[in-house]
């Protein structure tokens, strides 16, 4: 057997090996689908090799990473939640973080959030926003006022100066409107352990840890859950539609519940590489949308230049597979990405 070989064969029973433990310690309605979820890790894990000698140097920090990813209902080794290796006293060791991914599919699904708006601001983009005047800041980047100005690069937008978010609520409200500085970076900066380190997602992903740090002040305005209650909540409001629609005639009129929610941002998502332990039993859960922008991105890679090819491409081989997008489970999603990476 080959070093590296021998080295994943380690990594996998470090993954799997407290399996029954992160299972009870998941929301219970993300438990049956603890394989995938231990997948995500040993993918990440997998990837870098700097974190897996951090988790088998340390593996009471990796497993202490995966309890808290666990509790908090979030997929480990994703923008969900980064697993992170550090030096700490030289060392090698695994540090979790909750990734801006993450703190959005938490307002989610709570049920009580209908669009979840993060956007990071260079300096020579368009941003205006007055607390007394305006329920929303104003934003464009740079680079032209066409729309195209969407993909402009580092060279038209100039460096990071901060970030912002705001929540549209189910009802229709805008949320407080979260601004982060200069001085808030350097104070998340300074409150994250080994934030200067080269491993660092600050050093690897500033744009993201951005965009982390105003998702993260968001959280603290917004109704967010581990588990998810966003099936229960549309229930609840089509049930008050029903009541207030109700006609002269005591006949119940049609009511249309808000439709699922998008998420605005556009996630990393690492290969997630499904166990060989078995297949687990299928939820019905719909796929997270990280797992689709995950499969159009994989479609990209192969040559497709524009959104409409992509779409066109996805559609045709969904529907030779029996699938759609709109429809597509978590466990349909995992079994797509395994056949993308194949």
């Amino acid at each position: 057997m080959s070093t590296a070989l021998a080295r994943n064969e380690k990594v996998k029973s470090l993954v799997f090996a407290n399996q029954a433990q992160h299972k009870a310690m998941l929301p219970p309605d993300q438990q049956a689908q603890v394989t995938g979820w231990l997948s995500s890790a040993y993918a990440a894990l997998s990837k870098d090799p700097n974190l897996a000698q951090a988790a088998m140097t340390a593996p009471e920090t990796f497993i202490n990473a995966m309890n808290d990813a666990a509790q908090h209902g979030l997929r480990p080794g994703t923008t969900e939640y980064y697993l992170t290796p550090r030096k700490n006293k030289g060392r090698m060791e695994v540090l979790g973080i909750i990734g801006y991914q993450g703190h959005i599919e938490q307002m989610y699904r709570s049920g009580k959030v209908r669009s979840v708006i993060v956007e990071a601001v260079h300096e020579n983009d368009s941003f205006s926003w007055n607390p007394g005047e305006m329920e929303k800041p104003s934003f464009l980047p740079a680079g032209g006022g066409d729309g195209t100005s969407w993909f402009s690069g580092k060279k038209d937008r100039g460096d990071l100066v901060g970030a912002f978010a705001y929540a549209i609520m189910a009802d229709g409200g805008i949320s407080n409107v979260v601004i982060v500085d200069a001085d808030r970076i350097a104070a998340a900066k300074d409150a994250s352990a080994g934030s200067h380190s080269q491993y660092s997602p600050w050093q690897k992903h500033p744009k993201s840890m951005y965009l982390k740090t105003a998702a993260h002040d968001l959280a603290k305005w917004v109704p967010t859950s581990a588990v998810d209650l966003r099936e229960k909540a549309q229930a609840t409001v089509g049930n008050q539609a029903a009541v207030a629609n109700m006609n002269h005639a005591g006949q119940v009129l049609a009511s249309h519940s808000e439709p699922e929610p998008q998420e605005v941002l556009e996630p990393e998502f690492v290969e997630e590489i499904k166990a060989e332990e078995g297949p687990e039993q299928g939820t019905g859960e719909l796929a997270a949308e990280s797992q689709l922008n995950e499969i159009r991105k994989r479609y990209a890679k192969q040559g497709y230049e524009n959104d409409g090819q992509i779409a066109s491409d996805l559609e045709a081989a969904f529907n030779q597979q029996g699938l759609n997008m709109q429809t597509l489970t978590r466990e349909q999603a995992d079994q797509v990405l395994a056949n993308l990476a194949a």
